[in-house]
């Protein structure tokens, strides 16, 4: 096992305690850390953890320690508008979502096509409904002069950190071969700094421990984009030290080598998302529209028309131009019917089904397995919930239901 195996649990805080029991139910023991109040550190593992219950459902991520760094650092507000520029595989992504919460909105970009479907993919596996995706190599300008208040930049780089993990770096990423990395950095960051509202913050972040690609870039952001270094900063349980203003470096034994640096820029506040008239979006429709008995906190949402896709998405993504191809959380697909995509997770609170209510793990790993199970009920799709904790759907046909979470 290893000893420094930390993940995040990603459902609901009052579901925690249900999350927990179904990883012990297979073996699985662990205990918090005070970093983030979903933040797991692994004491026991009886398989790998990727392969239990509880990750196959969607209901953990696996995340280093030092990942969980930059998305506190950058602490936007409930309610807020956050750019994640470099976005994949999502798990700051999803830290950022927890964050601002239903009223909020996290642009999550991604250039690289192959990375931006894993992201798009990790989001609905853990069910995040805050966030938007899209894949600009260099992120436009946004319309009504709006900006982002809060903007996290995890650059690419050379990846020196991660060397005990994967020594091929140190050979793909020689010193004398990051030039071209370090421009890219510098193109990310003057781009960051115009996008970023006056009063906002930025946070930079990297897993190498090369200097040019670190300390050097924030002194150039400093001294050429008139950016501000934060200072005081902590985050509760993790080894960091300071190297120059405005960045530390994380030296915790139970990471990876990290680099994150937190820069502001000076200015009063422009008016917030909430405050401009969004344009008019022929394909955005309210969420009652489509399921008339939705809880009110689905209320700042829309369903999104592109094409024949349903995505649902924060309504506050509307300031973005439909022009941008933007994507939501897929919701579904709409032709003659509606075919709803039962793998999001947002449908089990949208969605009138009857329930089979289990108990234990071993019926749950039973379904998966594609074993059906007895149930007395109408045809058609079954929530299947883990004590108070919806897990997936079913389908039931002749008395018996067989997994169909998709």
């Amino acid at each position: 096992m290893n000893p420094h195996r930390v993940f995040r649990l990603t459902g609901a805080l009052q579901e925690l305690a249900t999350i927990e029991d179904l990883l012990r139910a297979e073996g699985f023991h662990c205990e918090p850390l005070c970093l983030h109040p979903k933040a797991r550190l692994l004491t026991a593992e009886p398989f790998p953890l990727g392969r239990s219950l509880a990750a196959r459902l969607g209901l953990l991520y696996i995340q280093d320690l030092a990942s969980m760094v930059p998305p506190l650092l950058l602490a936007p507000p409930p309610g807020g508008v956050v750019l994640d520029l470099c976005a994949s595989p999502g798990s700051k992504t999803g830290m950022l979502a927890e964050a601002v919460g239903r009223r909020g909105l996290v642009v999550a970009n991604e250039p690289n096509p192959r990375r931006l479907a894993t992201l798009r993919a990790n989001l609905r596996q853990v069910g995040v409904v805050e966030a938007v995706t899209l894949a600009f190599a260099r992120f436009p300008q946004l319309p009504h002069s709006l900006g982002f208040s809060h903007i996290l930049v995890d650059a690419p780089c050379s990846g020196w950190g991660t060397a005990a993990k994967h020594p091929e770096v140190l050979r793909l990423w020689r010193e004398e071969k990051t030039g071209t990395l370090e421009a890219l950095q510098r193109q990310l960051l003057a781009r960051t700094a115009a996008l970023l509202s006056p009063g906002g913050t930025l946070v930079y972040s990297t897993c190498t421990t090369n200097r040019r690609e670190n300390e050097d870039q924030i002194a150039w952001a400093v001294d050429t984009l008139g950016l501000v270094p934060g200072s005081g900063v902590e985050v509760p349980g993790v080894a960091m030290e300071a190297t120059s203003s405005g960045c530390w470096r994380i030296v915790d034994p139970r990471a990876q080598g990290f680099f994150v640096a937190v820069l502001h820029k000076e200015g009063t506040p422009s008016a917030s998302w909430r405050e401009v008239s969004c344009p008019n979006h022929a394909q955005a429709r309210a969420v009652r529209q489509f399921f008339p008995g939705a809880p009110a906190v689905w209320d700042d949402f829309v369903v999104f028309r592109r094409g024949q896709n349903l995505d649902l998405a924060p309504a506050l993504a509307l300031h973005l131009p439909e022009a941008f191809g933007w994507r939501g959380l897929e919701l579904g697909r709409r032709g003659k019917t509606i075919s709803w995509t039962l793998g999001c997770r947002a449908l089990s609170s949208l969605l009138e089904a009857p329930t089979l209510t289990v108990e234990e793990s071993a019926p749950i790993a039973r379904l998966l397995a594609g074993e059906s199970l007895g149930f007395l009920g109408p045809e058609g799709r079954v929530k299947l919930v883990f004590r108070n904790l919806f897990v997936g759907w079913l389908s039931r046909r002749a008395g018996r239901v067989v997994w169909t979470n998709r």
